[in-house]
């Protein structure tokens, strides 16, 4: 079909950028002189609202601008507030406007002004580091709110706390010593974190910083505020446990009662904190700091030193109380009017304005940026549960850190005596050289970057660790002890390196190290860092479900753009033969007909077994032909196919498209990723979905699919990203959106695949279900109902349905089904209600038995050419070798 017939004119779209909500027709319009009379009266209102807030004249009229840049079909006054801070921030100059006070003058909440900021984004096309600085503003105000409610917690836990009516902004009277006393930890907290912390400030440090706080209020503050006596036997347990009373060498004595109390060994091990990490922030930036303000008389009491212990007489004495309340509140507002920031003073008196998330919530796709809470790959929950009850993120990020030092305590931070064997194999300047490596690569990651000695210590411990474990799981299969190769190849020591520092910067929250910024600064390729997350994940013990679900997350980031990068090695394994390309087309056509979906699969652990290597397929003409592509390949794309399959699923079903519309729309898709895989380059999975499904719908002559109605579908899925629509990569190197991407580069690509399909409309063709249609069905995940074995709780396949088919429940146990699943399982299932009794007896002794606590399954990997080849080491090798030939 020729360009300008059915397809291309129907589908040749103009380019303008895409609205962010359905446009109006042009009768829905205000008639004429209505909106003549409208930019005065909006101009009026507008400068009232200004002029209130004292803006100056250049912030004033680029605000201005922005609003009059709203769509006809909207009420521009309600953006007023949006317009004036996006404003304030472009403008450098000029008076600092703060965003509290622009809040209140719109009457607007925080969280109503996060909601009102995204669509004002759309509306007014700004680019995409609006949206980056409002996500930076989003999770700085989650960080600090999920901080809030565990001093509220931890201090209701040993203080008493004020009354709920007295933490009204309109309460009328007096208050209470203990509201003082509330409100000067916290804005004693708010001081010491915005002037020794980094901004965004480094969550973990934040946390033992406000332990430092509430550690000084509670050795300070009158007997009668306590809950618990500072003589109380779990306290004086903890003192002597950490010797932090008697045996502290430190040349900063710790905080303490003038007995020589120190609460913060209770406080660290209550709330799950490091009690050495605690202790390092207190000695290098909490007392330092508290010093300094005594000896500028910032802060009003009498220093004492004796016994090894630091106490401030008289620090929290009524009137001191006040006086010193009142002397943090004039600090803190240095710092906010120079930021035009949120007002953090507002959580002690729980000012509606500033909003706050739920208190059990773990939304971690802002707590930690950049990995997703849910996907179409495993671990939806994030968040580790005890029990079943959720964890807040505070929480879950102190058992993170605990299970961190847990794992590397009893590591060296050089190579044990056990590496040192296998290195003995291979020569002696092998151990050299990987301490050389560890050396140069570490010293990348900076002090300033939140990286601190001891998190870098963490991370090369858990280097040579996870390299341990490979090594003897791999010796213990190959019966072999001589891995030269692999211990001499820089590649896989330098991914392995840089995950285990990823998993360590995931820990901390460390802003500046987000991923990819790690692999960036180590100069590797994702493509080839991919090969080590799922090693890492099988060979770390009792690896958190946080840092599965984050490395899970980083695997998707790279299957769905960062391996399509210009300079990906990806590139040089496809196969150049148009014939093994099909072939290849063919067999992951094949492989993903018919498979189930399960928000449990993984994209780390595909359930498709690749073939041998040496396995034959059949040419277009029925001939057999030799594979001529790596394993590498397949199981990278084994993975993209499920992480594709997922997302193109879930929209075909939200746009109830037919089983064969479906068929099509994942030919194309597998079309675009394994024979025309130039239209990925530097370019998203995402784009190439929705060009798909849009391009395919035009085939079949379906108008309702428009790309608005794709998109609007798109916007619901958890990994939606406004660039991935508005900033596609075009030929020439500009970036314009997704209907230019399909006029320009999709369709003159795939004009020719397209028209292959009927394109008889929606008669017979579209509605006639096809025998197998790819990723048919999707079905819960089983769920564990034991932390202590194996045992999983599912619905029953159909065959098993109970009365007037309502599935029930099935109970499985398996030996050897992990996190991430497994294909060799041995698994006992009894359907409720309806199998005999001696199911249950197996269950109940094979839950028993010790045998059950044993895996059986070995790592994971590509399809081994040899039994005696290390399978991480071919994952590194096999490019190389291929590219030789």
């Amino acid at each position: 079909m020729e360009k300008g017939q059915d397809l291309s004119s129907s589908s040749q779209i103009p380019e303008p950028s895409i609205p962010s909500q359905s446009s109006q027709e042009s009768q829905n319009s205000p008639p004429k002189g209505k909106e003549e009379e409208a930019p005065l009266e909006l101009r009026e209102e507008y400068d009232l609202f200004c002029n209130k807030l004292n803006v100056d004249v250049n912030t004033l009229n680029k605000g201005y601008e922005l609003l009059t840049a709203i769509p006809s079909d909207q009420t521009p006054s309600q953006w007023m507030g949006c317009a004036l801070y996006v404003a304030s921030k472009r403008n450098g100059g000029g008076n600092s406007i703060q965003l509290s006070s622009i809040l209140k003058e719109a009457s607007m909440s925080l969280v109503d002004f996060f909601d009102k900021m995204k669509v004002f984004i759309n509306l007014t096309g700004l680019d995409s580091t609006h949206e980056e600085q409002l996500v930076q503003l989003k999770r700085k105000w989650i960080v600090l709110t999920c901080l809030y409610h565990k001093y509220e917690n931890i201090y209701g836990e040993v203080l008493i706390l004020p009354s709920v009516n007295e933490r009204n902004p309109n309460f009328k009277g007096e208050r209470s010593e203990s509201f003082h006393l509330f409100s000067f930890g916290w804005l004693l907290f708010l001081v010491v974190k915005g002037r020794l912390l980094s901004t965004p400030p480094d969550f973990v440090n934040a946390f033992h910083m406000l332990l430092c706080c509430i550690n000084l209020l509670f050795v300070h503050v009158p007997e009668s505020q306590r809950k618990i006596s500072l003589k109380d036997p779990s306290i004086i347990a903890s003192n002597e446990a950490s010797g932090a009373a008697t045996e502290y060498t430190s040349t900063v004595p710790p905080i303490a009662s003038p007995e020589g109390v120190n609460n913060l060994p209770y406080l660290c091990t209550i709330f799950k904190a490091n009690f050495n990490e605690v202790m390092e922030v207190h000695n290098r930036l909490f007392g330092p700091f508290i010093k300094m303000y005594a000896k500028n008389n910032i802060l009003k009491f009498t220093h004492v030193e004796r016994n090894n212990i630091f106490y401030l007489d008289h620090l929290l004495e009524h009137d001191n109380t006040i006086r010193n309340k009142n002397s943090m509140n004039k600090e803190y507002e240095l710092m906010y009017f120079s930021t035009g920031d949120v007002d953090e003073r507002q959580y002690i008196t729980q000012n509606e304005q500033i909003g706050t998330p739920s208190r059990n919530s773990s939304n971690l796709s802002v707590f930690t940026p950049n990995t997703r809470p849910e996907s179409f790959t495993p671990f939806r929950d994030s968040h580790n549960a005890h029990n079943g009850v959720p964890q807040t993120p505070v929480t879950q990020t102190m058992d993170m850190v605990q299970w961190l030092h847990l794992t590397v305590s009893n590591q060296s931070d050089t190579p044990n005596a056990n590496l040192k064997r296998f290195f003995s194999v291979v020569g002696e300047s092998v151990n050299n050289k990987i301490e050389e490596r560890v050396s140069q690569f570490s010293a990348l990651l900076k002090h300033e970057d939140g990286m601190e000695v001891s998190r870098q210590t963490s991370g090369i411990k858990l280097y040579y660790k996870v390299l341990e474990n490979l090594l003897v799981s791999e010796e213990s299969r190959l019966k072999s002890d001589n891995f030269s190769s692999l211990l001499n190849h820089g590649s896989f020591h330098q991914s392995l390196l840089a995950c285990c520092f990823e998993i360590v910067a995931f820990i901390y929250k460390l802003d500046r190290l987000q991923f990819p910024s790690i692999i960036n600064r180590f100069g590797l390729l994702a493509f080839e860092y991919c090969k080590i997350i799922e090693n890492v994940v099988r060979n770390i013990p009792d690896l958190p479900k946080g840092i599965v679900a984050h490395l899970v997350r980083t695997e998707e980031v790279i299957l769905e753009s960062l391996a399509w990068q210009e300079n990906s090695p990806l590139y040089s394994l496809l196969p150049s033969d148009a014939n093994q390309r099909e072939s290849f087309h063919n067999h992951l056509l094949a492989s993903s007909m018919g498979v189930s979906l399960r928000t449990g699969i993984s994209a780390l652990a595909s359930p498709m077994r690749p073939p041998s290597a040496h396995s034959e397929m059949s040419s277009p003409g029925g001939k057999p032909i030799r594979r001529n592509y790596s394993s590498t390949l397949e199981h990278f794309y084994k993975k993209l196919i499920l992480l594709a399959g997922g997302r193109y699923k879930d929209l075909c079903t939200k746009l109830s498209v037919a089983a064969k519309v479906q068929v099509d729309i994942w030919q194309t898709i597998l079309h675009v990723l394994v024979q025309s895989p130039d239209l990925m380059k530097n370019r998203h999975l995402d784009q190439i979905i929705i060009t798909s499904i849009y391009g395919v719908c035009k085939v079949y002559k379906i108008p309702e699919i428009t790309f608005r109605v794709i998109i609007d579908a798109y916007k619901t899925q958890p990994q939606y990203n406004s660039r991935v629509v508005r900033e596609v990569k075009m030929e020439d190197g500009e970036k314009k959106d997704i209907i230019a991407f399909y006029n320009t580069s999709f369709l003159p690509s795939m004009e020719k695949t397209l028209t292959e399909f009927p394109s008889g409309g929606r008669g017979a063709e579209a509605d006639n279900v096809p025998a197998t249609v790819p990723f048919q069905t999707v079905a819960p995940s089983p769920q564990k109902v034991s932390n202590k074995a194996n045992l999983y709780l599912s619905p029953m396949k159909s065959k098993g349905r109970g009365i007037s088919g309502v599935s029930t429940p099935v109970l499985h146990h398996s030996s050897s089904i992990s996190s991430l699943g497994s294909n060799s399982t041995i698994k006992i299932s009894l359907g409720v209600g309806e199998s005999p009794s001696k199911g249950l007896t197996a269950i109940n002794q094979r839950f028993n038995s010790p045998q059950s606590k044993k895996s059986r399954k070995r790592l994971n990997f590509d399809g081994m050419e040899s039994p005696e080849v290390p399978a991480f080491k071919r994952k590194f090798e096999e490019d190389e070798e291929e590219g030789q030939e």
